[in-house]
């Protein structure tokens, strides 16, 4: 009976236990000896099996071409399309790589002008959403599932049976998309006594109302990183979650890095509460309290106002 090794190890292993022990190998391969009688029954056995698995059923698989096959698709060749990916606080130009009607990747689109084709981790994990088997396919109500059908049905029973003397509130997140808008516009247009209000995850109705105050208009303005010697930040997470992070980033790389002649860089002053992307980055990093913001803030302002010869501030932001 031959002998076969997995490794060189094993094999050099093997030859010195042969040199080593003999007489006791050749003992060993006299008791391995099979007879005649043992071959022909193992060889039967395993014919019989044989036998036996080749007469069991196939499942069968058809391949059914499209009966109408669309011009631009082509069977194994994939197809790009310009998307948008929102998430409620960032919207981003993306191509969508699909092949074979599944989308497969996700890449920046190169001819935004503001990403420069950029994205971002979250950008390009959203096309898992798709495949989410998790992920409910059908509308429940009090916790069971029911069908489309009654689901509409139901709401429409229902919007029907408001009186006029009540009002009729829909609930969205914040609409991004001009056929979103107007599908919206028809539906409020059918019942008068009905109003739209938005609630997003994540709101930045904060800074409108600080902007608001500050220079009379609700507004979120737009940062030009690229454009700053000195980037202080407190507790915003600009190249992660804060804002348009993948605009942002675009914009921060642009002045820290040495290329084209470029001779400086801007310096990065961080200051947060716990560990984010953008404080890893910061050349210093300051850790503190959410509740010891304002006092940093404060003391920010006094100091820039000190160098500008402006009138500074006592206990105004915080304590």
């Amino acid at each position: 009976m031959k002998k076969y090794w997995k490794s060189i190890e094993e094999y050099k292993q093997g030859a010195q236990d042969d040199h080593a022990h003999l007489p006791n190998k050749i003992q060993a391969d006299e008791a391995l000896k099979a007879s005649r009688r043992d071959f022909l029954k193992y060889f039967g056995f395993s014919v019989a099996s044989a036998a036996v698995l080749a007469s069991c059923e196939r499942p069968v698989k058809k391949a059914i071409p499209l009966l109408i096959q669309p011009e631009e698709v082509r069977p194994g060749i994939a197809n790009f399309y310009a998307s948008t990916f929102y998430n409620g606080g960032e919207a981003v130009p993306i191509l969508v790589k699909v092949r074979d009607g599944r989308p497969i990747k996700i890449e920046g689109n190169d001819l935004c002008l503001m990403t420069e084709g950029g994205t971002s981790a979250q950008v390009q994990a959203s096309l898992l959403n798709l495949y989410d088997e998790s992920r409910p396919k059908n509308p429940s109500f009090k916790g069971e599932e029911v069908t489309w059908e009654k689901a509409l049905g139901d709401i429409s029973a229902g919007l029907k049976n408001v009186g006029d003397d009540k009002e009729i509130v829909f609930l969205t997140s914040t609409l991004i998309s001009p056929s979103q808008k107007a599908l919206f516009e028809n539906l409020l247009s059918l019942y008068p006594n009905s109003r739209q209000l938005t609630l997003d995850s994540y709101s930045y109705s904060g800074i409108r109302e600080a902007y608001k105050e500050a220079v009379g208009e609700a507004i979120i303005p737009m940062y030009h990183f690229q454009k700053a010697e000195v980037v202080v930040s407190f507790g915003a997470d600009f190249l992660g979650t804060w804002l348009m992070p993948t605009f942002f980033t675009n914009q921060y790389v642009k002045n820290r890095k040495l290329d084209d002649g470029q001779k400086s860089i801007s310096k990065h002053i961080h200051f947060e509460g716990f560990m984010s992307l953008t404080g890893s980055n910061a050349d210093d990093r300051y850790v503190m309290k959410p509740s010891e913001e304002g006092r940093y803030v404060l003391s920010l302002y006094n100091e820039v106002a000190r160098l500008m010869h402006l009138p500074t501030e006592k206990g105004r932001i915080g304590k």
